[in-house]
Order: C-alpha cells, then structure tokens, then sequence
C-alpha cells in the first residue's frame, strides 16, 4: 500500500483510569484485546479483520451519540471519562502497531462515523499481487528516488501484529534520520516452510499469496515477493537473492532472551548478509510480542 508515510504514535493520556470497576477496565480494554484472536477469516487470523474492527471502535467512541448507542446498556455503566480514555487507549495501539496510519487516525477521529468504512472496502477487492520482475522494476526506480530498501524476511504464517511494529519502528526511525526507506517483505515459500515445521505441524498455516494479499493491503509495506530459497541452510541462496532484489538493509530483529541457537542463528544470518555486501538493520524484539506460533495457539485455545 505505503502511499501514506510520516508516521507518528499517539501516547495515551498521562492517567489511564486504575480503578477496576470501571466500564474501561472491565469491557472496554478487554474487547480490544479480545480482537487479536477473534479477527479470523477462512479459519485463521487476519490483520485485516483486525484493522478493520479497530477502525470501527475507534469510530464508534469518537463519535459520542453512537458510543452511547452501543454501550449505554452495559454494567457497569460507561462515563464520559471511559469514553475518552478508550479513544485515548485505541489511538495509542492503532498507531503503536501501525495497523492504522496516524493520518488514517485522525480521518476517523475528525470525519463523519462513517469513516472507517473504507477500510471494509480494501478487504473486499484486493489489488493484483506485484510480480517479481514487477518489483524489482519499482525498487529500480525507487533507488534513482534515493530510497534505501530494507528487507524483512521470513515465513509471516500467518503476518501478525508484531511484524507490523517492527516494520513501523524500522520506517519510524527512518523518519527520526531524515532517511528514505522503503520497506519489502521477503516471504519463504511454501515448501521451505514445509522443511523448517516439525513433523506434528501443518504448515504452511496460510498459503503464500495470502499471506502476500495481506501484508501487501498495509501502509509500511511497499512490496511483497515470494523468496526462491528452498533450504534454510542455503546461504548462498539467500545472498543472491538479496543482489539479484537490490536491497541495502535487512531487518533482524533479536530476541530478548536468548538461548544459545538464537544466538547462533542470528550470527549465521549476519554473516550471510555481510557477505552479500548489505547492512543489517537491527530491531529489539517487541515485548510480549506475539509471534505466528503463539497467535495460532491462542486461537485455538478460544476456539475449543
């Protein structure tokens, strides 16, 4: 998508209320957070659902008569100060994870209810995904712009909230740079996927091109492509594609605590990427962060 670019994060409100008998922390909070496993479509989580009803609930408690609408009826009963800090709070996590752009924010916060309905829209009638040779004609010409491109590779199965922050802090400190960046998603394929699952598991969990269709409807995503690595061992592999794309970063994002395999495995991709004569642009992992595994299991789990 990536029309829209400077970004910015809406801090919550200094005071957040504490009491626990509040609508917020008893309904309001928990339906936020409910989202993240409930935002399903053909039988796995979809950021797009997710987007989606965020943009609904930040419309709904933007505009007062339709908050009150739909939660008067609630006990314990919603106040005005509810209704400002469950704006305040769906602000801060739509800009936090970039599942909403700050200027898409605000359309929904200053515009009419209707608002967020566009984001429905997007779901609906997909653009055609870019072919390979499509995107390395772009990257071609996003290099003559002076765009640096980073790389942000891996399985995404399915994408999930954590990737887009990582995304949005990488584009975020662009920005703090005065630097130009554009960001593309190197996604395994199907078959190596296959080779890094353990026998129980049946991945992939989401095909490739879905996976693609909904990484490619986000704003920090500037293009997508299927990775021709077929074995995680083939180093070689990994560092023609990174010249063959014309990339200048690639995204690694480090575990907070890390065993011993991490650690290797991250020296080992380091390597790879040295060799292929690209900087590595090095993000903390995001805490609590919920990675493709952990989403699926929760969504199990509120399934059964």
């Amino acid at each position: 998508m990536e029309e829209l670019r400077e970004h910015k994060y809406f801090l919550p409100k200094e005071k957040i209320q504490n009491n626990d008998h509040n609508w917020f922390i008893e309904n309001g909070a928990p339906l936020i957070n409910a989202f993240r496993l409930t935002s399903s479509i053909a039988k796995f989580p979809d950021l797009r659902m997710y987007r989606q009803l965020l943009a609904y609930e930040l419309s709904t408690a933007t505009h007062p008569d339709y908050f009150w609408n739909e939660y008067d009826g609630d006990s314990p009963k919603p106040t005005e100060e509810d209704r400002k800090t469950m704006v305040s709070y769906l602000k801060f996590v739509t800009s936090f994870t970039g599942v909403l752009h700050s200027k898409e924010i605000e359309q929904i916060e200053n515009g009419n209810f209707y608002e967020f309905m566009k984001f429905f829209k997007k779901l609906e009638s997909p653009k055609p995904l870019t072919s390979r040779d499509e995107l390395k004609q772009k990257i071609l010409m996003w290099r003559e712009e002076e765009y640096k491109i980073i790389a942000f590779q891996g399985s995404f199965d399915p994408p999930t909230e954590t990737h887009l922050i990582n995304a949005t802090e990488a584009l975020l400190l662009a920005q703090e740079q005065k630097l130009k960046f554009k960001i593309i998603f190197i996604l395994d394929n199907d078959e190596l996927i296959q080779r890094k699952a353990k026998p129980e598991d049946e991945r992939p969990r989401v095909g490739v091109e879905k996976r693609r269709e909904i990484l490619e409807s986000f704003w920090q995503v500037a293009g997508t492509c299927v990775s021709n690595v077929k074995s995680a061992d083939d180093w070689w592999g990994y560092v023609m594609e990174y010249q063959e794309l014309g990339v200048d970063h690639v995204l690694i994002t480090r575990k907070q605590n890390q065993k011993l395999d991490d650690i290797l495995e991250i020296e080992k991709r380091n390597i790879v990427i040295r060799g292929a004569k690209k900087k590595v642009l090095w993000l903390e992992e995001i805490p609590n962060g919920l990675t493709s595994t952990m989403l699926m299991e929760r969504y199990k789990e509120s399934l059964e």
